[in-house]
């Protein structure tokens, strides 16, 4: 039939179709992180849970993506900053146009050094958390951390203005 041969003869992906709402407050309840951290203190829960000499124990890497609790926990505080954005910035995203790649706990500190809102993020360990545009991360990986751009060229920004919302004040 004419519909299974149009079906066939399309070649290539399914374009991508986003919808629907995206939450754009605070990720996590502060309080309610703070409780956990209380109950998990209060019964005993550190690390990963899991006995040293467990056959379940996941055996400690870099590219071991898990975290003891009280880690996991203390990025979730951190995450429920309500000025923090719901998206983050991989860090290889920002050596991509510096001279190497970036210490992400030294940007966190010295973008909060100049006043911005920074934390790691829960969902990714090589990447940030921060209100400050993606073009004022670089800014202070190169003025606050001592980074170089890379000499190769400077940074395009048509590449870095998604970080750029404004917002309407009428």
């Amino acid at each position: 039939s004419s519909s299974s041969s149009s079906s066939s003869s399309r070649s290539g992906p399914t374009p991508l179709v986003l919808s629907g709402p995206m939450w754009t407050g605070p990720l996590h309840d502060k309080d309610f992180i703070a409780a956990m951290c209380a109950k998990a203190s209060e019964w005993g829960w550190h690390g990963s849970g899991v006995p040293a000499d467990s056959p379940h124990m996941i055996k400690q890497s870099k590219n071991n993506k898990q975290k003891p609790l009280e880690v996991l926990l203390d990025i979730l505080q951190q995450e429920a900053e309500p000025q923090l954005p719901p998206w983050y910035i991989r860090i290889s995203t920002l050596a991509q146009h510096l001279n190497t790649t970036p210490s992400r706990d030294k940007l966190i500190a010295a973008l909060r050094a100049r006043g911005y809102v920074a934390g790691p993020c829960h969902v990714e360990n090589r990447a940030l958390r921060t209100n400050a545009t993606t073009q004022q991360v670089l800014q202070t990986a190169v003025e606050g951390c001592g980074y170089e751009y890379r000499q190769q060229s400077a940074v395009p920004q048509e590449s870095i203005r998604h970080q750029d919302v404004e917002t309407s004040t009428s």
